[in-house]
Formats: structure tokens, C-alpha cells, sequence
């Protein structure tokens, strides 16, 4: 038998979830929606026992005939794409005879309108299933159920559902309820809470009466005769404070949530939306002014808040807090905690009120300055009561007239002040008043003025600081209450109108308590009068003599004094130093930069004084004559000086005369021909001068002046001599031993007409030197330390230690200017012995050893002299000079030479050199025999093989080499 499809059975309703204010709900497939209400099981025919049977059909998709929803609810749509485009499916013109035909793959949404949530209409459907019967045109069941299709116009009706069709004959209902979600409330206008009177305790008014007409929530109003399931607006639970806008001078923001049996302060300042203050709707708030305040003080700034159950903070929902009397601080009502489905709104409301004004004090704000005075001056600045208070004058308080008010208050003016306090003392200088446009000048007690005890000023009063000599800085303040022009009683008969009117000055009056603020003339607050003192320079102070260490007579490069040591002890500038921690404005002292040397008074038979502004590298001649404040010569702090000896002469030598220059125009540079012009006052020279002196000490050591008698040569013929000037700088040695002339070396002839061996030798001394740790030091090398006895000879030099080891890391040496420098680090403190060699182009070589000895502080010098034996302060930071050994290396011994010179301790008595072979014998030996007790020790050696004028030029050169010897302390 042919099977003969049949229509299959719809039956019950479906069913698609959406939820409120969903703007792209996600749908649902026809055949997910629809397959429970699907049946053709008439179809079912074929089994085991009819296994030709015909098989049911499954669900192909459904033809919608029918859209009940509207557009205040929402659009039901469809997709045959899987979502990526939706359609909307007509409100209206849906039937049976034009239905829209969908495939069982293609979707279905209901997207609410905003706000709705409840039931909207439903989508009726016909099933249809997919049998090759034809539904429209040439399409069939089976076609729809293998697309993804959407076929408008189709009709359904009559005898194309049911009995043979493909579509049921019975519909089916999609429903979609919308889920509600609270929709925050709409919060519009302002609030406000009754006028206070200034100076009132006022009563307050509940959350819920204050901010009720400000609250909406209409958007959760949509139950309905046509939506019996739609969402019941909420209720005003409360408000979040997120701001407050009121200061301390305008009063306090208050609330109680007892029914103002108690009263709690909103603070100014902390409130924000992500920390707000949240009150019930029974809570109270108030407006308590500050004192003698009247006007619009600021305002709060609020959220509103619903009674849903949606959480506000932490556990507590909008129903919890509709419900009981509250308060929850710091609340985030922030971002995403308003608006949108949270039970606070987007806007906020101000809540202000007004405060009833009455006649008040004036108010008194900021502080007052008196131009600045000049350090020193006899004329300082003076200004009136009236033009030195008048921005800090306020009686706006009492201007209430106006247009719209025309009996009210007028402001009064600034009538005067009362002084209640001195910050200045005398050693700051003196603040004054004048009563006669400044004829007359009365200073104002430092001590004694108070509230109870003020001096009164008008308006028309003069004040003024008299600066105490040499003050510089911010001296103490004047401290005031300002006083109105009103009719009020100031003191005795005296009102402020009185005031106002007259040049007066009335002490004794008492402002204090209830007599200032409040409806008084006098201000509650107080203004500080303050000015500033400029500074200007106070030249330094020269006191007292400087003295530089005494001298060697015998001494070719004495050591000088830095500037700053020399006259540090002679300069004072305290005259500047004004900073202190009472004073922390006040001028500092300047340094010594550096002293201008006006005057010379040693003469060229004396010596000469030198400065060096190189580091002793290399001295200038300071004139004799010619110097004075119009031609003075100027040097630094850092410069040194010192004097040199001329010939022979001993004692004291004539000084030199400075003004010390203090640092206040910055560091001094080196200058000659300088014209000081003004000195003193408030220059950088001081007004008195330093006198610089010195001794030049006597010296043992001989002088060989004129020198000695030109011997005859033996050797010639017409008895010419042949010998060289022992003075001149070819006359070293000139009898060592020979070199072949073979070598090719330079020689000469001695008295004997032997070739002169060119040999290096000592010929001046090097003293130990202290130096400090982490300061930097530089030792100079005398330059005559060494020579060669070859005319012409190059000398190379090195530095090592003794033995040959490295020097310290921090130790650099200059061959080429024989100059040590360098900063010894800290933990250094102890001796570094340095050996100097001396070598020349012939292998010959010269050694000289000293020590650098490193303190900790400059007192360590003494304290190792003391440890030494030295009694008295030495001139210049030198230790003892340690033994130099002296070697001559030659190429070529001869017999009867020695190979080298041994060393020993130096004499305290030299010998001068005489013209026998014996006597110079003599005198090496007798340079031996004295030890020195203090001062230096300095090369001595026994003379050589050779003829009696090199012995005599031995001799000498011994004598040459040997420092002044210290006097010895008789025990």
C-alpha cells in the first residue's frame, strides 16, 4: 500500500528566557524550541513486521501566523545565519495565509525594550515537518529541513495544514518572559533645609522629606493591567553623602539617626563617591552655622538610593536600609556601584540651605606686610593703620543691603587696630608708631600687650621697625585684632565710629573674651604685621698681627704661609652672621677670600717678600714701595707668601701690610694696580689693617763670599791658572777619577791636568713634609738637589721606595718638575719613605730619601715634633730631614779611587775649607763629630783621593749641603 504522508500533531507551548535591559540577547534554535511540541508518529509505521512501512518525519521548522508583542515591550526576531544578522519579525500582518516560514536551524530572540521586563506577547507557530510534501511553491518539508531558510508570504491556512500537509493543524505559543532587573533611580533638582538664624542651634529634617521630590523610579514601574507581572517602582531608602562643600568658617554639615537626640559631624574633607556617607531615609541632617556666620554655606552632594533589594554595601540592601534608621560610612557609590541596575542613582542632588545674618563682628583674614627695610638704615618705611590692614579687613557679614533689601546692614569700615602682642626684641630692633604723620616716633613695649592689655591705633596711624644695628632677617611680628567703624563701645566712651574719626592712640584697652568677636567691633581673629630687614654687607673686622714662621738666613727657597692661614686668626665678618633659629632668614658670616696688600716695609738690604698663586711653583716680588689702598695687590685665600732673606741678614725684616676681603662678592681673583676705592662700611675690605711679619733666624753655615782666591796652575809654564771659578757652575769636583778619552766622553783638565769623571752629586737637602688624610698635597722637589760635575750633564730622576718597591697608589710623581701630588685616602695615617734617584747619560747615580708622614688632622703634626724632641712650633710642616745616602757609580775605577761615599750624621758646626791637603782633611773629619740634636740632618761624607783644591771644593760642597741646626735645649 502507498504510504500517504501525514500532518503531524502540535501540542503544548514553548518557552525562550530573556532577561531586562538584555540589548542583544543570544536566541535559539526553531528546532531546540520546538522539538518537544513536535509529533509524527502517524508516520511510524514501518517494523519488524512491516519493515515497508513508512518512517515519521522530523520537525523541518515552523511557520510563524501570529506576533502579539509590541514595541513598548520589545522585537521578537530571527537569524539564518547562525546570529551574525538578526531581522525583526512584524508586529503586525502575520497570518495563516501569510506566515513566515522558518527552517528548524534559523533562530529566534525577543530583545526587550529598555526597562521592560514582565510577559510580552507571544509568537504563534504552525510545526511543520519534512516530508516531500510541498509547502510553497516548489519547496517541501524536506527542502526546509536541510536549509537554513526564512520563506515570507507562505500560506498555511485552511486545507494547507492538517490532513496530508506537512504543517500541523494545532499551534503553537513561544512565550518569553523578561526577567526584571532593578533599574538604578533617576535623581534630579536640588534640596533644601530650611534657613537657620546666625549663631542658632537649629532643628533638622529627615532624608526621606528633604530628597523625596528629587526621586524617581519609574523605569522599575511596569506592572500593568496589559503586564500583570511587570516590575513595582522602589521607594527613596536614603541617600550617599559624596561630598561636602561647607568649611569650618561657614559651620557644620551635622545628621542623627536617633531622632536628633544626638548629633554627629560630616567631615569637610575625605567624602567622595568611592567613600561616601550613606543615611537612611529616617535619618536626620542639619546645618549648624559657625559663629557670627550668615549667608550660603556649602553644599552636600548626594546620591539617592532605592529600596531594592539590590546590595549597596557589603551585606546591606536597599530594602535593609529602607527599613531601619542608619548610617554606614565610606561606601564606593563609584563607577560601576551607580547607575545602571544598582539601587543609586547616576546624579547627584545638593542639598543647601541659608543662615539668617545678624550684626557681626568684622572678620579678620591673611597676615600684613610692611615694605622691607634696609640693614642699617636711619629712615626705614613707614605706612598708615589704614593701607597696612585694609586687604585683611572683612565686615562683609554685615552688607545686607541692597536692592532687594534695602533696610538691611551696611559693612562698616576698618577704624583701627589693637596691638596684643610684640614678637620683636631689642636685639632684633624696635617697632614704632606715630600719632602726628611721623614728627614724632613712640616705640611699642615688647613685652606686657595681650588681649586685656592692647594699644589701640586709628586708622591714621603710622607704624614702622627700626632695625637694631647690624640686623638682618624677619624680625617678630606684630600681632592685631581689627576694629570696625560701627557705634559699638570699644573701650570707655570710645567707639569704633570715634575711632574711626580721629589720629588717637589709647593703651590699655582689653579685647579679650567677649569683648572681641561676636556683635562687637573688634575681630575675633588676629592679623600678624610682619616685614623683613634686607641685609646688607658689614665689611670684615681685621684685628690683631699675623706672623709668618721664621726663615733660614742661609735658606735659597723658603717656604711661605697660605693666605688663609696666615690671617684666618686676624678676620672676624659676625657683623654678618644674622642666621640663627630664631632669626633662620638672617645673613651668614662670609669667609676670608682672600687680603689686599697695601703697604711693604722691608727693603731690598732685609730681603724681599713673594707671593705664589701656583702652589710655590713659582714666587712674584711684592714692591717695596709704591703699594696703597689706590695700588694694592690682591690675593687669594689659597695664594701663599713668603719672604726671602738677602745676603746674610738676620732679625726682623720689615712687614707687610693687608686689609682682609670677606667672600660676599664671591671669590677673589689675583690682581695688581688694584684701587680699592671705599674701604670698610659695607665694602668687602676692612676698614683696619693686618700687619704681616716674619724673623729671619742666623745660620752657622758659611758664606763664601767673595769667593775664594783663583790658585795658580802648577803645571804651566807662565803661571796662568787653569783652574776654574770653584763658584761657577763647571767648578763640581773637578778632580774624580779618569775616563779614557777613548769612550768619547766629554772631560776636562784638572789643576793637574787630569780628565775630570763626570759624576752625579748631591748638592741641597729635602726636608719630610706631613700632608693630611683626604686633602690634597703637593711636594716640591728643590730643584738644586742635585747636579753633575760633567758641565752640560742631563739628569733623569725617578721615585721609588727604599729598595726599590712601589710607591702608595695615591703618591704621583712629576720627573719632569720634580713635584710629588696626590690625596691620601682615608685610613692612611702613618710614614711613606720615597727614595729619589738621580742618573745621568753616563750610568752615574744619585739617591736622596725622605718622608711623607700622613695625619689624621693638622694637630698631629705637633704632637709627632713633641714625640721627636722639638720644644717649640716650627715655622712650616716639616719633620726632621732624614739622613741621603749618596752613591757615585763610575765605568772606569782607577786605583786609589773609592767607589762610593758612605753617609753619615750631619754637623752642628761645619768647618770652613782651607787651602792645605791637611786642613781639609780636618774639617770632613770634624763635620763628623758633632751630632745634631734637632732641626735637619743633611749630607756629610769623608773627602776623596785628590789635590788640595779639590779638597777644598769638597770641603765646600760638604758645608753647602748642611741645613741650619735648631739650638739645643740646655738640660
Amino acid at each position: 500500500m502507498t504510504p500517504i504522508n501525514d500532518a503531524p500533531l502540535a501540542s503544548g507551548s514553548a518557552t525562550l528566557a530573556t532577561n531586562e535591559d538584555d540589548g542583544n540577547p543570544p536566541g535559539d534554535t526553531v528546532g531546540h524550541l520546538f522539538g518537544g511540541n513536535f509529533n509524527d508518529s502517524a508516520d511510524q509505521q514501518q517494523s519488524a513486521s512491516n519493515p515497508t512501512g513508512s518512517v515519521a518525519n522530523t520537525l523541518a521548522g515552523v511557520a510563524i501566523t501570529g506576533n502579539s508583542a509590541d514595541a513598548s515591550q520589545g522585537t521578537w526576531q530571527y537569524s539564518t545565519d547562525n546570529g551574525t544578522h538578526w531581522t525583526t519579525i512584524a508586529a503586525t500582518g502575520l497570518s495563516d495565509s501569510n506566515s513566515l516560514v522558518l527552517s528548524s536551524s534559523a533562530q529566534l530572540r525577543f530583545v526587550p525594550a529598555p526597562d521592560y521586563n514582565g510577559v510580552p506577547g507571544q509568537l504563534t507557530t504552525r510545526l511543520i515537518d519534512s516530508s516531500t510534501t510541498v509547502i510553497t511553491g516548489s519547496v517541501t518539508g524536506a527542502d526546509l529541513a536541510t536549509g537554513d531558510t526564512a520563506i515570507s508570504g507562505v500560506d498555511v491556512s485552511g486545507a494547507h495544514n492538517g490532513g496530508t500537509t506537512a504543517v500541523s493543524a494545532a499551534t503553537v505559543a513561544l512565550d518569553t518572559p523578561v526577567a526584571a532587573i532593578n533599574d538604578a533611580p533617576i535623581a534630579s533638582g536640588g534640596a533644601t533645609l530650611a534657613p537657620a538664624g546666625e549663631d542658632s542651634n537649629p532643628p533638622g529634617d529627615t532624608v526621606g522629606h528633604l530628597f523625596g521630590s528629587n526621586f524617581n523610579d519609574s523605569a522599575d514601574q511596569q506592572q500593568s493591567a496589559s503586564n500583570p507581572t511587570g516590575s513595582v517602582a522602589n521607594t527613596l531608602a536614603g541617600v550617599a553623602i559624596t561630598g561636602n562643600g561647607a568649611d569650618a568658617s561657614q559651620g557644620a554639615w551635622q545628621y542623627s539617626t536617633d531622632s536628633g537626640a544626638h548629633w554627629t559631624t560630616i567631615p569637610t574633607t575625605g567624602l567622595s563617591d568611592s567613600n561616601s556617607l550613606v543615611l537612611s531615609s529616617s535619618a536626620q541632617l542639619r546645618f549648624v552655622p559657625a559663629p557670627d556666620f550668615n549667608g550660603v554655606p556649602g553644599q552636600l552632594t548626594t546620591r539617592l538610593i532605592d529600596s531594592s533589594t539590590t546590595v549597596v554595601a557589603g551585606s546591606v540592601t536597599g530594602a535593609d536600609l529602607a527599613a531601619a534608621d542608619t548610617a554606614i560610612a565610606s561606601v564606593d557609590v563609584s563607577g560601576a556601584h551607580n547607575g545602571g541596575a544598582t539601587a543609586v542613582s547616576t546624579a547627584t542632588v545638593n542639598l543647601g540651605t541659608t543662615v539668617t545674618a545678624v550684626n557681626d563682628a568684622p572678620l579678620a583674614s591673611g597676615s600684613a606686610s610692611l615694605a622691607p627695610s634696609i640693614e642699617d638704615t636711619a629712615a626705614p618705611p613707614a605706612d598708615t593703620v589704614g593701607h597696612l590692614f585694609g586687604s585683611n579687613f572683612n565686615d562683609s557679614a554685615d552688607q545686607q543691603q541692597s536692592v532687594s533689601n534695602p533696610s538691611g546692614s551696611v559693612a562698616n569700615t576698618l577704624a583701627g587696630v589693637a596691638i596684643t602682642g610684640n614678637g620683636a626684641d631689642s636685639s632684633q630692633g624696635a617697632w614704632q608708631y606715630s600719632t602726628d604723620n611721623g614728627a614724632h616716633w613712640t616705640t611699642i613695649p615688647t613685652t606686657g600687650l595681650s588681649d586685656s592689655n592692647s594699644l589701640v591705633l586709628s586708622s591714621s596711624a603710622q607704624l614702622r621697625f627700626v632695625p637694631a644695628p647690624d640686623f638682618n632677617g624677619v624680625p617678630g611680628q606684630l600681632t592685631t585684632r581689627l576694629i570696625d567703624s560701627s557705634t559699638t563701645v570699644v573701650t570707655g566712651s570710645v567707639t569704633g565710629a570715634d575711632l574711626a574719626t580721629g589720629d588717637t592712640a589709647i593703651s590699655g584697652v582689653d579685647v579679650s573674651g567677649a569683648h572681641n568677636g561676636g556683635a562687637t567691633a573688634v575681630s575675633a581673629t588676629t592679623v600678624e604685621l610682619g616685614t623683613t630687614v634686607t641685609a646688607v654687607n658689614d665689611a670684615p673686622v681685621a684685628s690683631g698681627s699675623a706672623t709668618l714662621g721664621a726663615v733660614n738666613s742661609s735658606d735659597p727657597n723658603p717656604q711661605g704661609g697660605q693666605v688663609g692661614n696666615l690671617f684666618g686668626g686676624n678676620f672676624n665678618d659676625s657683623a654678618d652672621q644674622q642666621q640663627s633659629a630664631a632669626n633662620p632668614t638672617g645673613s651668614t658670616a662670609n669667609p676670608l677670600a682672600g687680603i689686599a696688600i697695601t703697604g711693604n716695609g722691608a727693603n731690598s738690604a732685609q730681603g724681599t717678600w713673594q707671593y705664589s698663586s701656583d702652589g710655590g711653583k713659582s714666587w712674584n716680588n711684592v714692591p717695596a714701595s709704591g703699594l696703597g689702598d689706590g695700588d694694592a695687590i690682591v690675593l687669594a685665600s689659597s695664594d701663599s707668601l713668603r719672604f726671602k732673606p738677602s745676603g746674610g741678614f738676620s732679625g726682623t725684616p720689615g712687614g707687610l701690610t693687608v686689609r682682609l676681603i670677606d667672600g660676599s662678592s664671591g671669590a677673589v681673583t689675583d690682581a695688581t694696580g688694584v684701587d680699592l676705592g671705599a674701604v670698610g662700611g659695607t665694602t668687602r675690605y676692612s676698614g683696619a689693617t693686618v700687619s704681616l711679619s716674619t724673623q729671619v733666624t742666623s745660620t752657622n753655615r758659611p758664606f763664601l763670599t767673595p769667593p775664594p782666591q783663583i790658585i795658580p796652575g802648577f803645571n804651566t809654564p807662565d803661571g796662568n791658572s787653569t783652574q776654574e771659578d770653584p763658584n761657577s757652575d763647571n767648578s763640581k769636583f773637578p778632580d774624580d777619577t779618569l775616563v779614557p778619552p777613548a769612550e768619547g766622553r766629554g772631560h776636562r783638565s784638572s789643576l793637574y791636568g787630569e780628565p775630570v769623571i763626570p759624576q752625579v752629586w748631591l748638592t741641597g737637602s729635602i726636608g719630610n713634609r706631613f700632608v693630611i688624610e683626604e686633602q690634597h698635597a703637593i711636594i716640591q722637589v728643590p730643584s738644586n738637589l742635585f747636579d753633575d760635575t760633567y758641565p752640560g750633564a742631563t739628569l733623569e730622576y725617578d721615585a721609588r721606595a727604599p729598595g726599590g718597591g712601589a710607591l702608595p697608589e695615591w703618591v704621583e710623581f712629576d720627573s719632569r718638575n720634580l713635584t710629588f701630588t696626590g690625596t691620601p685616602p682615608a685610613g692612611s695615617h702613618g710614614t711613606v719613605e720615597v727614595e729619589i734617584v738621580a742618573r745621568d747619560q753616563f750610568g752615574n747615580q744619585a739617591y736622596a730619601t725622605f718622608q711623607i708622614t700622613v695625619g689624621r688632622e693638622p694637630d698631629d703634626l705637633e704632637q709627632m715634633l713633641q714625640r721627636v724632641g722639638v720644644k717649640e712650633p716650627v715655622a712650616r710642616a716639616e719633620l726632621p730631614h732624614q739622613a741621603v745616602r749618596h752613591t757615585t757609580t763610575q765605568q772606569h775605577p782607577l786605583p786609589g779611587t773609592r767607589q762610593s761615599v758612605e753617609p753619615h750624621h750631619a754637623q752642628a758646626q761645619p768647618v770652613a775649607s782651607t787651602g792645605s791637603h791637611g786642613a781639609a782633611d780636618a774639617a770632613a773629619d770634624a763635620a763628623m763629630t758633632t751630632p745634631v740634636q734637632m732641626g735637619r740632618r743633611a749630607f756629610s761624607a769623608q773627602l776623596r783621593d785628590a789635590g788640595p783644591i779639590g779638597k777644598i771644593l769638597q770641603a765646600r760642597q760638604i758645608v753647602e749641603t748642611i741645613a741650619e741646626v735648631a739650638p739645643v735645649e740646655s738640660r
